[in-house]
Order: structure tokens, then sequence, then C-alpha cells
């Protein structure tokens, strides 16, 4: 029988310096000092550095920890202290990987440490390191056995500048044409630098080329780079019921507004405008004239309508004269006009206009 005992766990480590004391990361304490006497029935103190702290979970047993150390008197060889374990989820690759060295050639692996030769080529255990041109262990025939690989198979050197390499009866040969490296870049030039491969540098500024984009004029290499060097194109037309755009290939564009968009000019005189079929159409011109005989009417694009009095005595009508801008009766008659009740000139709207006249400039005196 094995000797066991049953301890609470007192404390668990899972940081570095995480745990007070000797105990090192990624241990666990099995018992306290009131528990330290059971350890001399079956626990660490009864055994080696190494043993095993089991685990019961759901009716099964695992391997927690691997025994570290435990504290004992040397004269009573009883233990006085709780012991510590290391836990073995901590190192879980590190034991797989041991665990997994009897693996057999031809089986998978992930590392040399599990194969039982030592060697893991190309993802599977292999006979030896395999390491010469066009050789392989793992053809699909005889996985694990290092034998020539496939015709055709790549077997790249270290200058790509010689061309590519291919295996042709287990020997490596190459085709000795270097790559072309022509360049993609409108201002620079390809070449092949030995062990690197291809390389590309850029050519002396001004050199004219282009950048595939018509909208932003001719184009010059400058520092290695395709740039403009002049404005690009004015794609505006001058219409406001169009919307005018730039394509990198086609050029100028312009499309339509929607019938019935604003579209002011500058000018007041012309009545308000809006977009019809793409033509900025008017819709009807102001109307200056004030019906006034003595103003002078005229419409300025920027300030529409004006009225401008003509001098005071400029004839505006048969007998009539302008006054203040007004056109009134000629009271002195000096047009030759013979004026006063009774005659044709005179009429009662006439005669009420000149009361109406005289009275106001009786009220300025």
């Amino acid at each position: 029988t094995k000797l066991t005992v049953t301890v609470p766990i007192w404390m668990i480590c899972t940081t570095p310096n995480g745990c007070s004391g000797q105990h090192t990361d990624f241990q666990f304490k099995m018992a306290e000092q009131s528990f330290a006497h059971l350890m001399d029935e079956g626990g660490t103190c009864s055994g080696d550095s190494g043993g095993p702290a089991f685990f019961i979970r759901d009716g099964k047993e695992y391997v927690g920890g691997i025994a570290s150390w435990g504290m004992k008197n040397t004269s009573t060889g009883e233990c006085v202290n709780y012991a510590s374990h290391t836990k073995v989820d901590a190192y879980e690759t590190w034991i797989n990987d041991f665990i997994g060295s009897f693996t057999l050639d031809g089986q998978s692996c992930t590392n040399p440490a599990q194969c039982l030769s030592g060697y893991c080529i190309e993802g599977i255990c292999c006979e030896n390191a395999c390491d010469a041109d066009c050789m392989t262990c793992n053809s699909g025939k005889t996985p694990g056995l290092c034998i020539a690989a496939p015709d055709e198979t790549p077997c790249p050197d270290s200058d790509p500048c010689d061309g590519t390499e291919t295996c042709v009866g287990g020997a490596c040969i190459g085709e000795g044409t270097p790559p072309g490296c022509e360049s993609p870049f409108a201002c620079k030039e390809g070449s092949c630098q030995p062990g690197t491969g291809c390389v590309y540098t850029p050519i002396a500024d001004g050199i004219v080329c282009t950048n595939h984009d018509i909208c932003d004029g001719d184009d010059e290499c400058q520092s290695g780079e395709c740039s403009p060097i002049a404005a690009g194109l004015d794609c505006d037309d001058g219409n406001p019921c169009t919307q005018d755009s730039c394509h990198a290939v086609n050029g100028c564009q312009s499309v339509n507004e929607a019938d019935g968009t604003s579209c002011v000019d500058d000018d007041l005189c012309n009545g308000e405008e809006s977009c019809l079929d793409g033509e900025c159409l008017a819709d009807q011109a102001l109307d200056c004239d004030d019906k006034n005989e003595c103003t002078i009417d005229s419409c300025s694009p920027d300030k529409g309508c004006a009225h401008d009095q003509m001098s005071d005595g400029t004839e505006c009508g048969d007998c009539m004269i302008c006054s203040s801008g007004l056109c009134l009766p000629d009271e002195c008659g000096g047009g030759g006009c013979a004026t006063g009740p009774g005659t044709p000139a005179f009429s009662w709207t006439m005669a009420l206009l000149l009361a109406a006249y005289i009275s106001m400039r009786k009220r300025k005196k």
C-alpha cells in the first residue's frame, strides 16, 4: 500500500514572488502548522522530493503537484511545518515534451524533444537531420525516412539574383535566369542586388512622367515620386446649373442641377432665376417705371431700380412742368399756355393739384 495523508491546501502561489517565505513561483503549501504532525504518517516528511500530490475529481485521481520540500525536526524526526509542492500545470509543456520523447520516426512532432531520434523535420520525427538539398523526411510514401525529394521541388539558395532552383533527380539545379525586376514605379528603376533580390532606386528629377490622373495637370519625377508640377484642370464651366467634377481618366465632367434649383446671378434687373434643363433662366425682369413723368427710371445690376428727379422747370406735358419731382401746371404760363378757369388746358383736377402745391409752399415758408 502507498503511504498517503489527507490535508488541506493552505496557500497557492500563482505569480512571481506571490508567496512569502521560502516558497517560489507556482508552488502550493499543503498544510499549515496545526496539521504538520499528519505529515509523519505518510506526508512529505516520510518520503522523497518528487512524490506526487493527488487531487480527486469526480472519483478520478489526478497529479496536481510534485513534492519539493518539507520542514522536519532533525532531532525527533517529526514534521514541524507544512510541505511545499510545485504545480505541474505550470510546466505542462515541458512535461508533455518529455513524455513524447518516445515518439517514433514518421509520427507528428512539434520539437525535437518529442522524437526518439531527436530530429523533428517538416513536422514529423525523422531518422536524421535530413538537411541536404533535395532531401525530405515527409515524402508521403516513406515518412520518417530521409529520401530524395520529388522533381520540381523548390530548393532556393541564398541569392535570388541567379534565378530559381528546383530539384531534379535528387540534385538542386538552377535555371540561371535572373529575375527581370521591372519597376512598377514611374520614377524608379529596378535592378537585382545579389543576396537581396529586386531593389528599386529613384531616377533623375525632372523627367516627365504620369501618375495616371489628368485632373492634377502635368507631372514629373521628384525624389522618386511622380508629382504634379502645374495647376490642375479647371472644370468650372461658369454655369450655375451644372455640377462640375474631374475624372482621373476622362477629365472634366458636368451634370445638370435639378430643375427649379435657384441660380441667382449678379444682376438684379433681370429678375429671379432658376435652372431648367441645365440652363439658368430668368422669370421676369424688374419693372422700374414709377409712372412719374418727372423722374428718370433706371436699373443697375447691383442696386436694382433707381428714380432720379428731373430738373425743376422741365416740361412734362402740355402746359405742365416738373417741380420738386412732381409734374404740375405751369403757373406763369412761361410756355405760352393760357391757364385758368375756362381755358382748354385747365381742369378741376389741375386746380386741386395747384391749390395743394401752393398750400404746401406756404407751410414751408
